[in-house]
């Protein structure tokens, strides 16, 4: 869902961007996540939403670092805060990976943007499944643990890493 959809958020009045959930909620401290998986639900006409799982930007660099980097196409000339990424395909580091997924001034949409980080997540679980990276996941989880916040269980988790193993 575009972070820029409008529409009504839970327990609150009028018509906000949908990315004001968290926000309105009280954020990660309160009840931030509730809000956004009930803004959620109520827009996709009541469909129950019962899990969560957030991850600050941070978390992204984090990861990439403990993988040591990820292959990447690139696909637009990328400048913010005075560092640059060039086009083409290369291997990135966390931070080069965060200002890929964080760039919007002058290059596209917020849709564009969004299709960048989810092309960009997608690399880093393709190289996670198709080479020696799974054996990495201990560290992975290492440092991101202090990024996430979730209501999975552990056995969910371990769910899903197996899943990835496949």
């Amino acid at each position: 869902i575009p972070r820029d959809t409008m529409t009504a958020i839970h327990n609150t009045t009028g018509a906000w961007k949908i990315n004001a959930a968290f926000a309105k909620g009280g954020a990660a401290k309160k009840d931030g996540f509730a809000y956004a998986m009930a803004t959620v639900s109520e827009l996709l006409g009541g469909v129950p939403l019962q899990y969560y799982a957030g991850v600050n930007m941070a978390g992204l660099k984090a990861v990439v670092d403990a993988l040591g980097g990820v292959d990447y196409d690139v696909d637009v000339r990328i400048t913010l805060n005075g560092r640059v990424l060039e086009k083409g395909y290369q291997h990135l580091n966390g931070q080069q990976v965060l200002d890929y997924c964080r760039a919007r001034k002058g290059i596209s949409t917020d849709v564009g943007r969004a299709d960048r980080q989810q092309r960009i997540l997608f690399a880093i679980f393709d190289q996670l499944k198709s080479t020696d990276q799974l054996a990495k996941l201990p560290k992975v989880f290492l440092a991101v643990r202090n990024y996430i916040s979730t209501n999975l269980t552990a056995e969910v988790v371990g769910l899903a890493a197996s899943g990835a193993a496949t």
